[in-house]
């Protein structure tokens, strides 16, 4: 067996990978002071897996990496591989040729690899056992160590002829032993430890079960029940449903009857209003007809009145000409008299002219001129009274047609007045006929607007109703919903309530010592540790890991209040329980240095954990020295480099105890007691919510019902408006037709 090669990269002052050949005819390595001899020495003491930073002349194993120059940066890694002959089979190794190598990163993270292959610190040690090549062997001698050799102990220089003998290997094999057998013993004894406890427990655990035994058969009970009830409430609802339906098929039966009567009665409505239209242009056509039958009658009784008037006239002209023929004929006698006379007077005359015979000669001439003008008097005087007569008649028809011409003046005057005032009366009647019928429209026109703007209105608040209703019913689906989960919630608080206030999974001493605190006979109980402490869930399993039995610890106030919890379980036999003193225990932190550096390294257990200031030494002398990590790796990385002198606890429960031992497995995440105190505190905090929610949501569905019954109302005031607009609208149009036939009746008339 012999060295071959090295290989170097990132080591010291090798940055660049370095592969030094050596072979058997290699006795020395030579240059000047500087040039990295004693790193290839260092080198292969560090592949042999030399642990001490001190050895390798550095200050901390991180300074085997090449740090960097002011013209070529740090790389991150360390690397070294050292090759060897092992045909003679020196090494315990089935393999011509055997390569170690280490590699060391900045994170502190190291790996060991034999022939490519993932090793141990511990297989690299044994492989180089009892062959001189180990990093405690004598084929590597740095500078003073012969000094240091002959100035040690006996005892230490017994190491190097061990090694030289061969028999080193099974030296430490002993005392690998010897350390496992004196784990054993600590593991047996606080195996022992733990079987006492155990044991005080088993039979508080033993009712645990029967209690949990008979919890299971109640739930399931209770699920029996509850599926049975479901089903019966389905059921419940199932028929109120049918029936519901059934009813609102009824109710859709009898509102499609309703509306066909109503439709009917519309139907007829319409027929009546169009035979009052019909019959109101009769009676109108009539009343115009009776408008000009009593106008007729009118000017028939004017007629009447003036030829009444003519006939009392003509009765009183024929009166008056009577009264004055009577006068005429008086007026006659008078002349016949003055005739009489003036024949007398002609006697006498004649009688004188006789007497006078003596002066008939004289008075000849005269008596002839004067019976001449007697004669042509006569004469004159029977002429005057024929024009006198024919000028009476001629005056007194001349009157009478006067009169008559100013009766008929009078009455064409008249005439003329009442068909003036008739044609005014026409004209005005016509006028209002159009402005009540442009009235009518106007008003008609208004109506159909009233009855667009109704239906539009309706149709908004039909859309506004549908959008509310959905909203409503979403409310009351979410409601449901939400009370769902709050019995849920509220049951599984109820449980876990009840489970912590009667110290479920509690061992029998700790429930007795808590109910007796409770009653005030115990003082300065502060009860245990899981109930002082809480942690994020995340974090939870790890923390009730690291704690174990410690979670059931009692936290007193001093040594009295122990000491006379301790006397009361005696007294009564209820068991053995771990007191903690406040006023004696004191915290323990962890003095490692590097831990945030390492993979996976999640915080130390009593930085995580929450509690009062008061219980914080209680905390730190529990969990000060222990670490969670992410995983197994992490834990197993961090307790090689810190050789297990913590305990450390993955966040899945898996524990690297000190010494190395190492416990783990499958772990139940809900069945803790810190784990049921943080489920408590959430289902507490998630029934806070949900009962937030759920009175926000019944503010937000009674008002979701108030606007839904606002809108219906809405849309039941605008149906209403929409029957009086159509109503109105039917009425306005029987209007409309009746002031049309009348308009037309007077215009024909005119």
């Amino acid at each position: 067996m012999y060295l071959k090669s090295l290989e170097l990269q990132g080591f010291k002052s090798f940055p660049d990978k370095t592969l030094i050949r050596f072979g058997d005819d290699i006795t020395a390595i030579v240059g000047p002071n500087g040039s990295g001899k004693s790193n290839i020495s260092d080198a292969i003491l560090w592949v042999l897996g030399e642990q001490s930073s001190k050895s390798l002349r550095g200050a901390k194993m991180e300074d085997v990496i090449f740090g960097g120059t002011q013209k070529r940066g740090a790389v991150g890694f360390a690397e070294a591989t050292l090759t060897l002959d092992n045909t003679d089979r020196a090494l315990a190794y089935d393999a011509d040729e055997v390569m170690v190598t280490r590699r060391y990163y900045r994170s502190g993270d190291g790996e060991y690899y034999i022939n490519k292959q993932s090793a141990r610190l511990r297989d690299i040690n044994e492989l180089f056992m009892d062959t001189g090549l180990g990093k405690e062997g004598y084929s590597n001698i740095g500078q003073g160590r012969i000094d240091e050799i002959l100035s040690l102990k006996s005892g230490d220089r017994r190491e190097i002829f061990e090694e030289a003998a061969g028999i080193s290997k099974y030296r430490h094999r002993k005392e690998d032993t010897e350390k496992k057998l004196e784990h054993t013993e600590d593991n047996l004894l606080r195996i022992g430890d733990k079987v006492s406890e155990l044991e005080l427990q088993l039979e508080p655990l033993k009712a645990q079960s029967e209690k949990a035994k008979k919890y299971l058969e109640l739930k399931e009970a209770l699920k029996g029940v509850e599926v049975a009830v479901w089903l019966d409430t389905l059921e419940r609802l199932s028929a109120q449903a049918k029936k519901a339906e059934e009813d609102y098929a009824s109710a859709s039966f009898v509102l499609q009857q309703a509306h066909d009567d109503l439709d009917r009665l519309y139907r007829q409505a319409e027929e009546l209003t169009q035979t009052l239209r019909i019959r109101d242009g009769e009676l109108e056509t009539v009343r115009v007809k009776v408008n000009m039958l009593s106008a007729t009658h009118q000017q028939l009784d004017g007629q009447m009145a003036v030829l009444q008037g003519n006939v009392d006239n003509n009765r009183s002209n024929i009166a008056r000409i009577e009264e004055e023929l009577k006068g005429q004929e008086d007026r006659s006698g008078g002349i016949a008299a003055q005739i009489q006379q003036a024949d007398d007077r002609i006697a006498e005359i004649e009688k004188l002219l006789e007497e006078k015979r003596q002066a008939l000669t004289a008075c000849q001439q005269e008596l002839t001129t004067l019976t001449a003008n007697a004669q042509g008097i006569t004469r004159q005087y029977l002429e005057l009274r024929g024009k006198e007569s024919a000028l009476s008649a001629d005056i007194a028809g001349a009157q009478a047609d006067i009169r008559g011409l100013e009766e008929s003046r009078r009455q064409s005057k008249q005439r003329l007045e009442e068909l003036d005032a008739d044609l005014n009366s026409g004209a005005s009647r016509r006028d209002e006929a159009k402005a009540k019928l442009d009235e009518c429209r106007a008003q008609l026109r208004v109506a159909r607007e009233n009855v667009t703007a109704a239906n539009n209105t309706i149709s908004g608040y039909t859309l506004r109703q549908t959008t509310r209703t959905k909203r409503r019913e979403d409310l009351e689906e979410k409601m449901r919903e939400v009370v769902r989960t709050l019995d849920a919630v509220t049951a599984r608080t109820r449980v876990f309530r009840a489970m912590e206030r009667d110290f479920e999974s509690y061992n029998k001493a700790v429930r007795m010592v808590m109910q007796e605190a409770q009653r005030g006979a115990l003082r300065n109980i502060h009860g245990p540790v899981s109930r002082l402490i809480r942690t994020e869930d995340s974090c939870t399993l790890a923390v009730e890991i690291a704690l174990g039995a410690a979670m059931q610890q009692i936290v007193v106030g001093n040594e009295a209040d122990g000491k006379a919890a301790i006397s009361y379980l005696k007294r009564t036999g209820g068991g053995r329980a771990t007191f903690l003193p406040m006023s004696n225990i004191q915290g323990r932190a962890l003095q490692e240095t590097g831990l945030e550096d390492c993979r996976g390294f999640v915080g130390i257990a009593s930085q995580l954990v929450k509690t009062q200031d008061a219980y914080r030494g209680i905390v730190e002398n529990l969990l000060g020295r222990t670490v969670i990590v992410q995983d197994m790796d992490g834990a197993i990385a961090m307790a090689r480099k810190y050789h297990n002198r913590f305990k450390i606890v993955t966040l899945d429960g898996q524990v690297m105890n000190p010494g190395g031992s190492m416990t783990g497995g499958s772990v139940n995440k809900d069945a803790g007691i810190l784990s049921r105190a943080n489920e408590l505190e959430k289902l507490t905090l998630q029934e806070k919510k949900l009962q937030e929610e759920r009175q926000v949501l019944e503010a937000d569905l009674q008002e979701a019902r108030r606007q839904c019954d606002q809108v219906e109302f809405q849309i039941s005031a605008a149906r209403d408006q929409l029957r009086e607009a159509e109503d109105q609208v039917l009425r306005l149009e029987g209007q409309e037709k009746q002031h049309e036939i009348l308009l037309n009746a007077i215009e024909e008339a005119e």
